[in-house]
């Protein structure tokens, strides 16, 4: 309520907030240092103010917002693979490249402005190591997906997932040399409940974090296919604000096995192949929409300019034809409406068992 109050009163000087448990409980407040601070401290509840920490920034919300833009466009546009996130205590944008590409080549196409305020790291991930991405895929018995950041009313952080991915098997993020386990879920549902298909699960992680971009990973070979979804390209991208499906609506999700592929939502009451009141995404120019251990991936829409993901839901199942893989075999998507996945809506998840997501404006619910 408070960030949503100063989000409000004070959108020119707030900037975010982020809350620290360890070693004492604090409340940071990120702001831009050229208004005064006494504003965000008299906004702020009375039993609050204890807890406040100020740290002044050089950029306003919507300076930062701007910059990342201007730099998304001009690293899509030249079609080089990267991650970008802005980071408060520095008071810059970090930008994740490939260990082995030119960083020249980078800082060659970045806006003349930000050039100087951006951090080059090298390697897998564009952040910080220690977190663990929505979009990744994790081992249990088999494979599946890391859907979200979420964060409970206690305060506990960890990554929500489909609910059928998980117990009695030890899951843990293999593709990491420490091989990090994800703790015992705080919820998970995986039944009928009423009219109601649930499927969903919330890890705790442990000394990992969440962080507020998931993993997308385009032109993913599947059966000797390329999935390719034309002018995306692989990288960690920010989640903005979470949205609801609309009939019609054009949709992407991100799976370990078929990586990024895209659909229309053909129903959003969707009832069959064992599943009551999902929504139902066809009609993908990908020849392979869906396959098993794309399960509990992210499902989202794409902010207007691309470079932000809108979180909708979490993957449920894939369509079989014959109890085998269904593919796509037109080249107008249009024409593609066998093949098809469906998805569980955050806002349906909520309902059940209430959390909310890691987003650029905070935590925020469904």
């Amino acid at each position: 309520m408070y960030a949503e109050g100063l989000l409000s009163s004070e959108p020119s000087g707030f900037v975010d907030l982020e809350i620290q448990h360890e070693p004492n409980f604090k409340i940071v407040v990120y702001y831009n240092k050229s208004i005064d601070r006494q504003k965000l401290t008299s906004a702020a509840p009375v039993e609050l103010r204890r807890y406040l920490v100020f740290n002044p920034i050089n950029k306003a919300r919507d300076e930062i917002r701007a910059d990342r833009q201007a730099v998304s466009q001009a690293l899509t546009a030249a079609g080089l693979q990267y991650g970008l996130e802005f980071s408060l205590r520095k008071g810059e944008f970090i930008l994740g490249i490939p260990a082995n590409a030119d960083e020249a080549r980078y800082r060659a196409v970045l806006p003349t402005l930000t050039r100087a305020n951006i951090s080059v790291v090298r390697g897998a991930t564009s952040v910080d190591a220690a977190g663990l991405y929505g979009g990744y895929w994790f081992e249990a018995e088999f494979y599946c997906t890391a859907g979200w950041p979420v964060r409970n009313s206690a305060g506990t952080e960890g990554l929500l997932t489909a609910g059928h991915c998980g117990p009695p098997y030890e899951m843990n993020f293999s593709w990491s040399s420490e091989r990090p386990v994800l703790a015992p879920a705080w919820a998970r549902k995986d039944e009928l409940r009423g009219y109601q298909t649930l499927d969903h699960a919330m890890y705790p992680l442990g000394q990992h974090t969440t962080t507020r971009v998931i993993n997308i990973e385009n032109n993913r070979v599947y059966r000797g296919e390329t999935n390719t979804v034309p002018g995306i390209v692989t990288a960690f991208y920010e989640i903005a604000s979470p949205r609801q499906p609309v009939r019609g609506q054009y949709l992407c999700k991100m799976g370990s096995t078929t990586g990024l592929t895209c659909g229309i939502v053909a129903d959003i009451n969707f009832n069959g192949d064992g599943q009551w009141n999902v929504v139902k995404v066809s009609q993908s120019a990908q020849r392979h929409i869906a396959e098993g251990g794309d399960s509990g991936g992210p499902v989202f829409s794409w902010s207007s300019d691309g470079s932000m993901v809108h979180p909708i839901g979490i993957m449920k199942r894939t369509a079989r034809v014959n109890d085998q893989v269904c593919r796509n075999s037109s080249t107008t998507a249009s024409n593609n409406t066998t093949c098809y996945f469906t998805f569980i809506p955050l806002t349906t998840i909520r309902a059940y068992d209430p959390f909310q997501v890691n987003t650029v404006d905070g935590f925020r619910s469904p």
